[in-house]
């Protein structure tokens, strides 16, 4: 400090620690300024600066404001020592008072939202990931631990990882569905069920990308009495995060002919259009097709939760139909084409006691029935 420089008081110095969390401010950084990064040593590796400089010398300084109300919160950050010296002598052009700034809001706006989390909005991660023909999809814990807390949410443990994500069987093999389906119930008994049963948490958060009847069967694992956050895998922006800006998406219900009743099947043309002549050529044309759809098909039009909602909502008044026109011992015979997520909400919408047992298909060269989920 210069000989005539002002001090900053003790009182916005700790308000000043308190809001950066003792971290680095700069865009990216985030160290712990109390030790050294190398060694975990405990030492003050701190430094306060000022977004408006005080030094005349320098392009962020402005002679619009005195000094003492430069020292005052609004104008300070903390950083280390790096990055003190980076806006200072080295960077200066690239660092202005508007990105310092910003930098500054962003950090103090993640610090509280983080220290805002309590005990009681904790959350169980599930991780569920099976191959996806030779594609092997997993999710980063890194990112999920992001999207949570921008949720107001946090991760009880490490992931409960359930399924066979490297299995080495093709999904067009024919022992393929009972061995996946079957390691799915036990995984899902061992590591989640315990969960529900022994764990104070109430709340859990599921991410997963598998083959469509295979989300369906775990959505049906998944009781009811626990609050359930489904997620989904966008691929633009590339995130499980959802876009809640965007709009809501309105579904539409086809339905058969009520008159002559066949087998009842649900054509769900959500991320791509079913013809239902594939469908009859595999079923017989004696058949009643319903249709989940929406307006435009496509594998991107899922981004925010109110519309997974809207679906769970379609979709319960759907089933109720098609078990009043055909009956409560037919078996449906389902051919998706929808997101991940959706398909998963489809399982936990289905009532074992109340809705049909159901034929689960699944596309790999043409329809093949995968699974059938029976009713109690």
């Amino acid at each position: 400090m210069g000989k005539n420089r002002k001090a900053i008081t003790d009182k916005v110095k700790l308000q000043l620690w308190v809001k950066s969390g003792g971290r680095c401010q700069f865009k990216g950084c985030n160290d712990y300024v109390l030790r050294d990064e190398l060694t975990y040593a405990n030492m003050n590796n701190a430094h306060i600066a000022h977004i408006i400089d005080v030094n005349p010398k320098t392009h962020r300084f402005s002679d619009k404001y005195t000094e003492e109300q430069k020292n005052e919160l609004w104008n300070l950050m903390i950083l280390c020592q790096k990055h003190h010296r980076l806006i200072d002598n080295e960077e200066e052009e690239n660092c202005s008072i508007i990105k310092l700034s910003e930098f500054k809001k962003k950090h103090e706006d993640r610090i509280f939202n983080l220290t805002s989390i309590k005990d009681n909005v904790k959350t169980n991660v599930i991780f569920y990931f099976s191959k996806i023909g030779k594609f092997h999809p997993n999710a980063s814990f890194d990112d999920v631990r992001k999207i949570l807390s921008n949720k107001g949410l946090y991760p009880s443990t490490e992931p409960i990882e359930i399924g066979s994500k490297n299995g080495v069987i093709e999904d067009n093999e024919e022992l393929y569905w009972k061995m996946e389906e079957r390691n799915l119930i036990v995984d899902f008994e061992k590591k989640v069920i315990t969960h529900f049963e022994n764990n104070s948490i109430k709340h859990f958060s599921v991410f997963a990308l598998a083959p469509q009847p295979l989300l369906i069967k775990l959505g049906t694992l998944i009781p009811d009495l626990y609050t359930v956050d489904v997620y989904q895998k966008h691929r633009e922006p590339d995130t499980w995060e959802w876009q809640e800006s965007s709009k809501i998406k309105k579904f539409i219900i086809h339905s058969p002919n009520k008159v002559k009743i066949g087998v009842p099947v649900l054509n769900i043309s959500l991320s791509a259009s079913i013809d239902n002549d594939r469908i009859k050529k595999i079923i017989g044309n004696d058949c009643s097709i319903w249709t989940l759809t929406i307006d435009t098909p496509n594998n991107t039009f899922l981004t925010n939760s109110k519309t997974l909602e809207e679906f769970r909502k379609t979709l319960r008044l759907l089933f109720d139909e098609i078990k009043q026109v055909h009956g409560h011992d037919a078996i449906l015979k389902v051919f998706p084409s929808m997101p991940n997520s959706s398909s998963i909400e489809f399982g936990r919408v289905w009532m074992s006691k109340a809705d049909l047992s159901m034929d689960i298909y699944d596309e790999r060269n043409g329809f093949k029935k995968a699974l059938t989920i029976k009713r109690n």
